[in-house]
């Protein structure tokens, strides 16, 4: 807001990093993570943020690494902020059944693997449970 109470015309920031960059920034932070280095993982998720706030890739990454941590509640407060996704929904309904909401995370993982639109994810949601 301006001094008058105007909205600021200001352009938004630009990203810091390209879209390859920032890739191989979250490519690095799951493979830290998937070797238990959960905080390299960190350290690149919240480098992936950064660098391009208006991507999930970060916060998601982020949030994988709370749930490797066991802080579930956490994991899902970075989940539910995130504007609505395939990926954010598979992975908040993976957070709800490592939680105490084992019934909503089925039923979003179920939704996932009927109407995401990529292959993957529906895969890894039909997967997630019984």
């Amino acid at each position: 807001m301006t001094a008058n109470g105007h909205p600021s015309m200001q352009p938004a920031a630009p990203d810091l990093l390209d879209v390859d960059d920032t890739r191989l920034l979250v490519e690095l932070g799951f493979t830290a993570l998937t070797g238990g280095d959960t905080a390299l993982a960190t350290t690149l998720f919240e480098g992936a943020r950064a660098a391009r706030p208006r991507e999930e890739a970060g916060a998601l990454g982020l949030a994988m690494v709370a749930l490797a941590e066991a802080r579930v509640g956490e994991a899902e407060a970075i989940l539910r902020a995130l504007p609505p996704s395939d990926a954010a929904s598979l992975y908040l309904g993976l957070a709800l059944m490592q939680g105490s909401d084992r019934e909503g995370g089925e039923l979003l993982l179920r939704d996932v693997a009927a109407f995401a639109s990529d292959p993957a994810f529906r895969a890894m949601a039909a997967a997630s449970f019984p």
